[in-house]
């Protein structure tokens, strides 16, 4: 609307001379001519209608077809450009030793890999040490100030794709290089878990079996404002890491297949510190902000959490388990929790868990057993979690 409004401005800004310097010009202000008036109340019925004045607009254009064949050797046509893919800026961060240390581990691999016939493999960290050694003196550049060659500069243009290869996947650039698996690496991502640190008892001794657990998943756009080695203030997009946190408890540990499950449902948490650079669409904090370079935890009044989050059972429906996860937030820290299952006729079957826990993200897993440790039968089942005076139900679906 805002260029339809400019170009009006412009037409409507010719004088009557611009209107009668050629035949052309005559023909389109003759055609402009039947424009709706402003006012319309003094016009027959049926030139008051939308419908009169559109059929008007398909007589405009007819004509002005009309007269753009006859001139087209006169009038030059407008013309769209192609589609295409340009990176006319890339950044590189500023880690030259970490691009060093990249080179070295390289190198170590090109020879181990040699020693063992793995041409492939070699291939692989060749082509990374190339990569390496050109990003290291660019990051050093941009900490200098210096400029870029124009060989440096041409190999960041070709990050993605090479300057003869149209737009879209395969990627050709050096970038999808870094990834063994080539183009697909960027694709995919390899949500992936593992247990780091078993806890059997609590802080005061009580059985507890926590089981700490990191993973990744899919990555987030990270947008930073940075300068060009040219002094241009510019805005760089680009994928970053995503870490998760979670704890599970009886000695339970995830495996892959469960983790890519939980997270095709509902993503894992996330540690609270990431919430101090992650935003939502709406450029808001996605929660409690800590700043570990000061120690500040800032916390809006409305983004205190009083109550605790309890996610979807997953895998649901199941088979033989399934994990159950909730978060607690700090202000509820060490209260009594308790995780029951019932059946439809409110019957308890198994308490899962009865326990003070600390802050943080849990998991419990339930093996479709009761206490008496007799398999339950095929049916819809509920989970009653209770963190504190806090209550909440799900309810999930066990098919043998």
């Amino acid at each position: 609307a805002s260029n339809l409004a400019a170009l009006r401005y412009l037409v409507y800004s010719y004088e009557s001379d611009f209107w009668k310097s050629s035949l052309y010009n005559g023909w389109l202000q003759m055609i402009r001519s039947v424009n709706p008036p402003q006012s319309r109340q003094s016009l027959p019925a049926f030139m008051q209608t939308a419908a009169w004045w559109q059929e008007k607009m398909n007589t405009q254009l007819a004509s002005w077809a009309e007269l753009r064949h006859d001139n087209l050797l006169y009038a030059k046509q407008s013309y769209t450009g192609g589609v295409g893919c340009s990176f006319p800026e890339s950044y590189v961060e500023p880690f030259p030793q970490f691009y060093a240390d990249l080179k070295n581990f390289a190198n170590i691999a090109v020879d181990y890999f040699g020693l063992m016939g793995e041409t492939s493999v070699r291939s692989y960290y060749i082509t990374m040490t190339g990569i390496a050694d050109t990003l290291q003196r660019i990051a050093q550049k941009t900490l200098t100030h210096t400029s870029l060659s124009d060989g440096e500069k041409y190999f960041l243009k070709n990050m993605l794709v090479l300057p003869d290869h149209v737009c879209g996947a395969p990627y050709t650039g050096w970038y999808t290089k870094l990834y063994y698996t080539g183009e697909i690496g960027l694709n995919a991502y390899d949500a992936l878990v593992a247990d780091v640190h078993t806890a059997p008892t609590d802080e005061t001794g009580n059985p507890v079996g926590w089981v700490l657990h990191v993973g990744t998943g899919d990555v987030e756009m990270a947008i930073v404002n940075a300068e060009t080695p040219e002094g241009q203030p510019t805005a760089f997009i680009g994928p970053v890491y995503k870490y998760h946190e979670l704890v599970t408890t009886n000695f339970q540990r995830l495996s892959d297949e469960e983790w890519k499950t939980m997270y095709a449902l509902s993503q894992p948490p996330r540690p609270s510190f990431v919430n101090l650079y992650l935003a939502n669409k709406s450029g808001e904090s996605v929660g409690e902000v800590i700043s570990l370079l000061t120690g500040v935890h800032q916390v809006a009044a409305d983004q205190q959490p009083t109550s605790f989050v309890l996610e979807q059972n997953f895998p649901n429906p199941f088979n033989s388990s399934t994990i159950i996860s909730m978060t607690i937030p700090p202000s509820l820290a060490h209260s009594m929790v308790s995780v029951k299952i019932y059946n439809v006729t409110g019957q308890l079957l198994s308490n899962l868990l009865e326990r003070e826990v600390p802050s943080g993200t849990f998991a419990i897993r339930w093996d479709g057993t009761t206490d008496a440790n007799i398999s339950a039968a095929s049916g819809v089942y509920f989970y009653h979690v209770s963190v504190g005076i806090h209550k909440k139900i799900g309810k999930m679906l066990l098919l043998r």
